[in-house]
């Protein structure tokens, strides 16, 4: 469960990166997704699991040659018909016992 959350709030992370790349500065998939291969190479961000498989997504064209990034769907509330709902959990107890979990609450937050 925490795994999962903390997973999703680094995601709200890369999204808010990919946004700014995307539609603030206005960058192709193809121009955001060599940046962010380049960040995955540094010294901080070494190999990131997570930043290398958004790159992979964000330069996947679907049989007519159409980014299927801008397409993708959401699917944090497939807890809503009986399935996983981990981020929702982790959020439910990381309040009931007063621990800080900044980044996964604000991950699930923005994207309700």
């Amino acid at each position: 469960m925490v795994h999962n959350s903390i997973e999703q709030g680094m995601m709200s992370v890369i999204s808010g990166v990919w946004y700014i790349l995307i539609k603030g500065l206005r960058l192709s998939y193809e121009e955001a997704a060599s940046i962010c291969e380049k960040w995955n190479q540094s010294q901080e961000l070494f190999n990131t699991f997570l930043i290398y498989i958004a790159v992979d997504i964000d330069k996947t064209k679907d049989s007519k040659g159409r980014y299927v990034f801008g397409r993708a769907k959401d699917k944090l509330f497939q807890d809503v018909d009986n399935t996983e709902g981990t981020g929702r959990w982790s959020c439910e107890e990381a309040v009931r016992l007063h621990v800080p979990a900044a980044t996964i609450l604000r991950g699930i937050d923005i994207r309700v």
